[in-house]
C-alpha cells in the first residue's frame, strides 16, 4: 500500500511539473507583436500566413534576418518569401523548425544560410589536444541534441528569455495563436559602419582551421532530405559576412555543395559583381558582420534575380485576397521603415 501511495505521490508530481511547463511554454508567446524578442517570433507569426501561400524560405541566423527583405520581393517579383532566422541559430533549430513550416507551407525554394555550419578552431588553443577535443565535442553534441528535444515538447525552454521582466498582468494575459507580422522575419537597420580590415574583431591566423560545427553535417543532410521528401529545391547561400569569412570556409562549406549536388552561392567571393553598387563602406551597420538596410536592398536584388534567372520562379498564385493582404503588408512595412520614429529607433551606436 505505501508503495502505490509513493507511485501515486510521484504521478501526481510529474502532472505538476508538466502542466507548470505548458502554462510557461505558453505564456512565453507574445500578446502583441512588438513584444517579441528576435529569437522568439517565427512560429507565432508564420501561422498568420495563409497555408500554401509561401513560396519561398530563407532560413538561417542573423545573417539572413539582417539580409533578405521579403517584402521587397512581394513588390518587385510579386513571389511570396519569408525569413526564418534568429541570432545564434542552431542547425537543430533550423532543421526543427524547417520540418513543422512544411506543416502549413510548400515552398518550392529553401535558401540555407550556411555560414552557422562552420566555425574556426585554432591550433593554439587547448583543442589541439584530441581527447579534450572529442570530449567536448561530444558533450556539446549531446547537450544541443537534448535541447532540441525540449524545444519541441516545452517551448518555455527555448522562449524562456521572455519571461524576464514581466509584470502580474502579462501571466495572464491571452495569447493569440497567430499574430501578422509585415517584416516576414526581416530586421531593417539604418546604421552605417564601414568594414575596417584593421579594426576588426575577427583575425584569423594561417594555422586556424574551418571544421564543421557540432552537428551541423548531421543536421545539413535533415534539411537536404527534409526539402527533397516535400520537392523544395535547396539552395546554400552565405551572404555578405566578410568579418566571419575565409577562403577556408568557403572551401569547407562548398565540399557539402558537391557532396550533395546543393547549388552554393557564395557572396563574399567578388560580392561587388554579384551585387550591384555594393559596398563595405555603406552597406554594413556593424563593420561588416550584418547588412544595414542599404546593403539588404542591393542584396534581396540579387537574390529576385537568382530566382529568376537561375530557378525560373514565376509570380506566386494567390487569391484576389491574399494578394490585398501582402499588398497591405507592403503598405504597412514601408510606412514603418520610412517613418522619423522607426528611423530614430533603428540606429545602433
Amino acid at each position: 500500500m505505501k508503495k502505490i501511495y509513493i507511485f501515486i505521490r510521484l504521478i501526481c508530481f510529474c502532472l505538476v511539473i508538466v502542466l507548470s511547463l505548458g502554462y510557461l511554454s505558453y505564456i512565453s508567446k507574445a500578446p502583441r507583436l512588438y513584444d517579441y524578442l528576435s529569437r522568439n517570433e517565427y512560429r507565432q507569426t508564420l501561422k498568420a500566413e495563409a497555408d500554401n501561400t509561401i513560396d519561398v524560405m530563407f532560413v538561417g541566423d542573423s545573417s539572413f534576418t539582417a539580409s533578405v527583405i521579403p517584402i521587397q520581393i512581394w513588390e518587385k517579383e510579386k513571389i511570396t518569401s519569408y525569413t526564418l532566422g534568429y541570432t545564434f541559430m542552431h542547425p537543430s533549430e533550423a532543421y526543427y523548425e524547417l520540418k513543422k513550416t512544411f506543416d502549413s507551407q510548400k515552398p518550392k525554394c529553401v535558401f540555407l544560410e550556411v555560414s552557422f555550419l562552420a566555425e574556426y578552431v585554432s591550433e593554439t588553443d587547448k583543442r589541439s589536444k584530441f581527447a579534450i577535443d572529442k570530449v567536448n565535442s561530444f558533450s556539446k553534441y549531446l547537450d544541443e541534441e537534448i535541447n532540441s528535444a525540449l524545444y519541441e515538447i516545452f517551448p518555455y525552454f527555448k522562449y524562456k528569455s521572455s519571461l524576464q521582466d514581466m509584470a502580474l498582468s502579462d501571466y495572464i494575459a491571452k495569447r493569440p495563436a497567430a499574430l501578422n507580422n509585415f517584416y516576414k522575419g526581416c530586421n531593417y537597420y539604418y546604421t552605417v559602419k564601414p568594414f575596417n580590415q584593421k579594426q576588426s574583431s575577427f583575425k584569423f591566423t594561417p594555422k586556424d582551421k574551418a571544421v564543421f560545427s557540432d552537428s551541423a553535417e548531421e543536421y545539413f543532410e535533415k534539411i537536404y532530405q527534409l526539402c527533397k521528401k516535400n520537392q523544395a529545391e535547396l539552395v546554400m547561400v552565405y551572404v555578405p559576412q566578410i568579418t566571419d569569412w575565409s577562403i577556408k570556409k568557403h572551401n569547407l562549406l562548398n565540399s557539402l555543395s558537391i557532396k550533395y549536388n546543393v547549388p552554393f552561392v557564395d557572396y563574399n567571393v567578388d560580392t561587388e559583381a554579384k551585387i550591384e553598387d555594393f559596398s563595405w563602406n555603406t552597406d554594413t551597420r556593424d563593420g561588416g558582420t550584418h547588412l544595414n538596410c542599404f546593403g539588404a536592398e542591393k542584396f534581396t536584388n540579387a537574390i529576385c534575380q537568382y530566382l529568376k534567372t537561375e530557378l525560373n520562379l514565376k509570380q506566386s498564385h494567390l487569391t484576389d485576397s491574399q494578394i490585398h493582404k501582402w499588398n497591405e503588408d507592403a503598405k504597412l512595412f514601408y510606412d514603418t521603415v520610412n517613418s522619423e520614429e522607426y528611423k530614430a529607433n533603428k540606429v545602433l551606436e
